[in-house]
């Protein structure tokens, strides 16, 4: 879990962000999750997460992951249009979506930053697919 904002008491405990290394080419990053006071709660299209792709000549490219677009909260099945629903486990929902690199070039990181909304991603898995 990424860190939460506007709840101090949680704040301190949790990190801003995540970093995977990794030194290959990519075709598609596959991601499972969701968020907590995700879709339909919070702001609809704020930023949630960002998936940061840091290639290995030093160019960023970000991607962001936005609550009721990607994201969505945990508690129950909530469809959102860029994610897909994967699996309930207990009544709660996991979700998936594939982030994909606009270069073909070698990725040396991956990071996952918390946006600046109230939401907090959670990340079950990360994979990448080489080319």
């Amino acid at each position: 879990m990424l860190q939460l904002r506007d709840r101090p008491a949680v704040e301190r405990r949790l990190r801003d962000d995540v970093v995977a290394r990794l030194e290959q080419r990519v075709e598609r990053q596959q991601l499972g999750g969701v968020a907590g006071w995700g879709s339909p709660y919070g702001e609809k299209g704020s930023v949630s997460m960002i998936v940061r792709l840091r290639y290995a000549d030093g160019q960023i490219e970000d991607h962001p992951l936005k609550n009721g677009e990607e994201m969505a909260d945990y508690i129950r099945r909530v469809d959102v249009p860029g994610s897909k629903f994967a699996f309930q486990l207990r009544g709660q929902q996991l979700r998936y979506l594939a982030v994909n690199p606009q270069r073909p070039d070698t990725i040396k990181e991956i990071e996952l930053v918390k946006g600046p909304d109230a939401t907090a991603p959670l990340v079950m898995a990360m994979t990448v697919e080489a080319p």
